[in-house]
């Protein structure tokens, strides 16, 4: 059985051509579709319409809620579902009335399929149908490539996926507003598997009411934040960025999308410039020990003309840098130079922890008792029992004979 999640919030106009066009699917007449109505406290008529069907209809399940966004409402038709498989059904989007039908096939016939799309018409009438004759325009995605999906969502609107996905990966992220159902097909890329049906077998309502369209500072917002999660995890070495650069190479050709090409380059290109910083970082700790402290800032110098690019994706490797850097300078008894590294790296991260413990030390050099005490006891607000912190504070305080180094222990990640 398939579970149509229909999310609903002041859709009054489009409910009943929502809920038409789902009894009117091969499945549905089967019996082998359920539509789940998740109602988030709409202050529209929704409720009587889908309560005026369900006397009629017995296969649709009807639940209504407080105002929540589109994700918790998923999460929620998704956990009471009684399908195989699950679909998003839109309230201003239609079918083709065997997609679902075309898309079960798909699965059965491919078992180690965990998500299927097709490809789509595209309609800005309100409540057009898949039979009209009016004009349309048509999206056809690209077969999935778990590398492509980093610079954007292609499975389009309407995809259907195996329930079971939920209970390996989790539901939906109810913190995003507008792009929770690309940060999971993102999140499964590298362990599910996708299929694109090379059919058109949905028609996609465009309008500029809806959230995504909007409001775009927040699309483009969320993206960029999805995008950093992942790149991070999933591009993690030079080869993948030679792969990837050489995927969009073939696109380019392929699509002939110049505004596609150049997107993807400049996000692929930071994360590149953020790769040379992270290989910068490691060869810096590994010669930390053995170089020349006068080597040593030669190299960091390489490496700070790569911060200076605010481009770069992942601030943690800076936040170490700059910690392993006052880390060096306190080994030369450079407090000043060290004490700038610490309270760059709390820019970048006021809750870091080692900062904190760094500039304590510097503190404790330099006999400023207080400020010292102040910054191990935030360090230990932030990791408590941190041994270092502790036995910081035990001897702080008091003046205690011998050169810098000896208190020189504050970690690095």
């Amino acid at each position: 059985m398939v579970s149509a999640i229909v999310s609903t919030y002041n859709s009054e106009k489009f409910i009943r051509g929502c809920l038409d066009d789902l009894i009117n699917q091969t499945l549905y007449e089967r019996g082998e579709l359920e539509i789940v109505v998740v109602n988030s406290g709409s202050k529209q008529n929704e409720e009587n319409i889908v309560k005026d069907y369900i006397k009629k209809h017995s296969n649709i399940t009807y639940i209504r809620t407080e105002r929540e966004t589109i994700y918790q409402a998923w999460n929620r038709g998704i956990k009471s579902a009684k399908g195989k498989y699950i679909t998003n059904a839109n309230t201003d989007d239609r079918h083709k009335p065997d997609a679902f039908e075309k898309m079960v096939y798909a699965f059965e016939n491919n078992p180690d399929v965990d998500v299927v799309y097709g490809n789509i018409y595209n309609t800005t009438i309100p409540n057009d149908t898949w039979a009209s004759a009016k004009p349309k325009t048509e999206t056809n995605w690209i077969p999935f490539d778990s590398d492509l999906i980093l610079f954007g969502c292609f499975l389009g609107p309407q995809p259907m996926w195996k329930k079971n996905l939920h209970d390996k990966f989790g539901y939906f992220d109810e913190g995003l507003k507008v792009v929770g159902d690309y940060e999971f097909w993102v999140r499964i890329s590298h362990a599910a598997k996708f299929l694109h049906i090379e059919e058109k077998l949905g028609l996609y309502y465009y309008s500029q009411e809806s959230v995504e369209h909007r409001n775009q500072l927040l699309t483009d917002k969320e993206h960029s934040k999805v995008q950093e999660k992942y790149f991070n995890v999933f591009v993690s070495t030079m080869d993948d960025i030679k792969r990837i650069k050489a995927k969009l190479e073939i696109i380019k050709k392929a699509m002939n999308n110049d505004e596609y090409y150049n997107k993807a380059m400049k996000i692929l290109c930071r994360r590149e410039k953020g790769l040379l910083l992270y290989n910068s970082i490691i060869d810096l700790i590994k010669h930390s020990a053995g170089y020349p402290y006068e080597q040593l800032i030669e190299d960091s110098k390489k490496i700070e003309i790569l911060i200076e690019d605010d481009g770069i994706i992942d601030n943690l490797f800076v936040e170490n840098y700059y910690c392993i850097m006052g880390v060096v300078h306190i080994k030369n008894e450079n407090l000043s130079k060290a004490r700038l590294y610490f309270e760059n790296a709390l820019k970048k991260n006021d809750k870091l922890l080692h900062a904190y413990l760094g500039l304590a030390e510097v503190n404790y050099a330099e006999e400023n008792f207080e400020d010292s005490r102040n910054m191990f006891e935030t360090a230990l607000k932030i990791e408590p029992g941190n041994i270092i912190a502790v036995n910081g504070l035990k001897k702080n305080g008091l003046k205690i004979s011998g050169n810098i180094s000896e208190h020189n222990n504050v970690p690095v990640n």
